[in-house]
């Protein structure tokens, strides 16, 4: 079921012709583009069908070419498109899927936490949701920024439009930075944000039982040692089972006491001297049987060594204490592309880690509808 909407809502917005961020968001465009109009945007050569080239999603080809013959026409995509539309109208919005023409709905700058001496931006997060729905799924994404820097806002990019249109609630938070907050206090902030999450998404459309996070560079550090270390949820009256899955965007940060042997001179300003200090904030230490740890999935970027060598031993760590991770490489996207790349439309990453999402989500559950329907 939800591998059915996904595609179903990616068809939607491949016909659309999403390329960049304010045509996801076409929602929020005066008017609806006719089928007729998305399907001859789709159609790149104007040979008046689409083909499996101009449809990479092999699943969601399949979904339109009715009759097998390797190509969809412009009769084939109406049927589809009629086809979904009237069960949505018919039967409500499916369990974590948003209207094709439901508008993206931006709650800026909420507090998850009011610590003392902290401005209140740095511990405060975005919402971005369709309206009208219900029972969505949650991403919680993490920037990156060396653990001095970033923001929530500006690191979302096309990534908050992009999982609000495939039905999903999307969350950006911000976290208290060096050098005022040392790297294991911004630990806590993260698992914080998720513990807001869990407690008040429903008032955004999002369900509690389904929060997945995401992070780059530092934030994958972070999301990965969150999502390892139990004692940080813990601190909130939570626990690891409110995280369903982790996304982690290209960091070398997973066995920081190894990091520190060749790194020492770049991250010690980080991560300071201490080893105690290392193994505490380092996730590979903290991986074991026994803990209910979610599936990772590991993106590394530009073939770089170091990374790709952590992400292995991390990998594997997880495997052995019976968690599923799997890891995906990313050799045509620098550091900073694949951040910046993901949500675009024909981005290879985010297919590969949107499959990945849909193949560790429940596979049913209760159905939810549109609000006031």
């Amino acid at each position: 079921m939800k591998r059915m909407r996904f595609t179903i809502l990616m068809t939607l917005n491949l016909l659309a012709g999403c390329c960049d961020v304010p045509a996801f968001a076409g929602a929020q465009e005066a008017g609806t583009p006719s089928i007729d109009e998305r399907f001859k945007r789709a159609d790149r050569n104007g040979d008046g069908v689409l083909t499996p080239d101009e449809v990479p999603n092999a699943e969601l080809f399949k979904r339109m070419d009715r009759n097998g013959d390797r190509k969809v026409t412009l009769e084939e995509a109406r049927a589809a498109f009629s086809t979904t539309g009237a069960a949505a109208q018919r039967k409500g919005t499916p369990s974590g899927s948003a209207p094709p023409t439901a508008q993206m709905q931006s709650t800026l700058n909420v507090s998850y936490a009011q610590p003392q001496g902290s401005g209140p931006n740095l511990t405060s997060l975005d919402v971005h949701a369709s309206q009208g729905t219900t029972g969505c799924p949650v991403m919680v994404f993490v920037h990156g920024g060396a653990w001095r820097a970033g923001d929530k806002a500006g690191a979302a990019g096309a990534k908050a439009a992009f999982f609000t249109s495939v039905g999903w609630v999307f969350v950006s938070i911000n976290y208290r930075l060096l050098p005022a907050a040392p790297v294991a206090t911004q630990a806590q902030d993260v698992a914080n944000a998720v513990a807001w999450v869990a407690g008040n998404i429903t008032e955004y459309g999002g369900d509690p039982r389904e929060i997945y996070l995401m992070g780059h560079s530092a934030g994958a550090h972070l999301v990965s040692l969150v999502a390892t270390d139990d004692r940080r949820l813990k601190e909130t009256g939570g626990n690891l089972s409110l995280i369903k899955g982790v996304v982690e965007l290209d960091t070398a940060a997973l066995d920081i006491p190894k990091l520190m042997k060749t790194g020492r001179a770049f991250y010690e300003p980080m991560f300071g001297a201490d080893p105690k200090g290392w193994a505490d904030i380092s996730p590979m230490n903290h991986v074991a049987k026994g803990k209910a740890i979610p599936p990772f999935l590991l993106v590394v970027a530009d073939k770089n060594q170091m990374k790709l060598e952590q992400a292995q031993s991390f990998a594997r760590a997880l495997r052995e204490a019976g968690a599923r991770a799997e890891i995906l490489e990313a050799p045509d996207k620098t550091h900073g592309t694949l951040n910046g790349d993901l949500g675009k439309l024909g981005d290879a990453p985010t297919k590969a880690i949107m499959d990945f999402l849909n193949s560790i989500q429940p596979a049913q559950k209760p159905a939810a509808t549109a609000v006031g329907t």
